[in-house]
């Protein structure tokens, strides 16, 4: 058997089977439609000038699984076409090369488009790292919202994985969830004028930095902030700068507090701004929401609003069973045959191995279940649109609508932030564009 791959049978595959159903009907009900993509993705959408320099931490070519398809045209005696294709290591980077086929298709595809996903994934993982939640082979059940900027977007996208996890058995106040926008890490990335290689050194010591201050390997807190010190103290970084550093180092965060808006100056002011508007809403929901700004997730094309989920309960924690974030310029690397150069997306994924793991440690499994899900083929039959005029409600609208919504589910109107038109139609009713514009995040900044 090769390490990594597991061959799984019985109550152990029912365990899974029992989640992906629980989470596949929970975000029908909310207007999602999954999308199935080959588990092979041509190598070059992984290329540095796709994604990045360091799609995660431990980034490195030998670290994904690469595969040469061979083409034969007419006959196996022939010369064959050979693309270079390789086993995918995650769900976004596949769902946006979809939707960028899809506009090159069709430049006007309907956006925004609610997709979520439950997808093998590969990775060629360091052998003495593997573990019953970290495997080569892992599933992934993702959740992605195309097309829009709207502030809203972003609001749905953070409250998903509580309402998903509550399917499961988690309860809300065991879940705690950890924001950051990366635009603050760019911002001071800039003043300090780090090159693409220290940005990615950097970023990638504060993403273990994070995952320290969580909870995870807490031993290593010390160590690591002294390496952080350290290469800071190699770079000529003025005085002010560096005390920004050192805030985002030490503080993990209910809000960004005044302290925070003086010392690193006006230019942050709406970025902060904005994160505690976030924090603050749901934290008044009685939901755990906490701001460390060293969340910058490791995967490059991040470019605003980022998070990661944790799991605590009396002795248990369990450390990012999920993560993602705002990706506003990813999906324009696979559009090339229209003048779009960009389509504002957010998601997050959990790992469903980690899931399991979880569950079943905290022995929170039913004896028994009847899990169902209905099926409707019918394409005139759609959710119910939801407008939404206040963001602040939107936590109390949606739990509303779980307990009284019929088998058709219903979803909420997130803009369109693509087509310049002057009113939108929602439910056969028209609403003029500026009584739904409840903001949007500008990446570009």
């Amino acid at each position: 058997m090769i390490k990594g791959f597991e061959t799984i049978y019985g109550k152990e595959l029912e365990k899974y089977k029992y989640i992906s159903t629980k989470l596949y009907h929970a975000i029908k009900k909310i207007g999602y439609s999954e999308l199935k993509v080959p588990i092979l993705e041509p190598e070059t959408s992984y290329s540095e000038n796709v994604i990045g320099h360091s799609p995660w931490p431990e980034w490195n070519k030998k670290g994904c699984f690469y595969i040469s398809v061979q083409d034969y045209l007419n006959t196996y005696e022939e010369e064959p076409n050979v693309q270079d294709s390789l086993l995918i290591p995650e769900g976004t980077v596949s769902v946006t090369r979809w939707l960028g086929e899809q506009l090159d298709l069709n430049n006007g595809t309907n956006l925004p488009i609610k997709v979520f996903y439950n997808m093998t994934c590969f990775r060629n993982e360091i052998i003495k790292g593997l573990n019953e939640s970290k495997k080569r082979e892992f599933t992934q059940f993702g959740v992605e919202i195309l097309g829009t900027s709207h502030f809203l977007s972003d609001i749905e996208i953070l409250y998903i994985p509580y309402y998903l996890l509550n399917q499961i058995g988690i309860e809300s106040d065991w879940v705690r969830c950890r924001i950051n926008d990366i635009q603050i890490f760019s911002k001071l990335c800039e003043e300090s004028s780090f090159s693409i290689v220290e940005r990615t050194q950097i970023k990638e010591m504060l993403d273990e930095l994070a995952e320290n201050k969580a909870g995870k390997n807490v031993d290593r807190y010390t160590d690591n902030i002294q390496k952080i010190h350290l290469y800071l103290e190699k770079k000529e970084i003025k005085a002010d700068v560096l005390e920004k550093w050192e805030y985002l180092l030490k503080n993990k965060l209910k809000y960004i507090p005044e302290e925070a808006f003086r010392i690193f100056g006006k230019g942050y002011n709406e970025l902060f701004n904005r994160i505690n508007l976030v924090t603050r809403m749901f934290q008044n929901k009685g939901l755990n929401v906490e701001v460390d700004l060293c969340v910058i997730r490791s995967h490059e094309y991040y470019t605003s609003l980022s998070f990661e989920i944790d799991v605590i309960k009396d002795s248990f924690l369990f450390v990012e069973v999920g993560g993602g974030g705002r990706y506003d310029k990813l999906v324009k690397q696979f559009v090339h045959n229209t003048k779009i150069d960009r389509i504002p997306s957010t998601g997050f994924a959990f790992g469903l191995n980690r899931l399991k793991d979880m569950l079943e440690k905290m022995n929170i499994y039913p004896d028994s279940e009847n899990v169902q899900i209905d099926f409707n083929f019918n394409l005139s039959v759609n959710p119910d649109l939801i407008l939404l005029e206040n963001y602040e409600d939107y936590i109390d609208v949606f739990k509303e609508n779980i307990e009284k919504s019929g088998s058709d589910g219903f979803s909420f109107f997130l803009g369109n932030t693509l087509i310049n038109q002057k009113y939108i139609s929602v439910n056969n009713r028209i609403f003029p564009e500026d009584k739904h514009d409840l903001g949007m995040y500008d990446s570009e900044k």
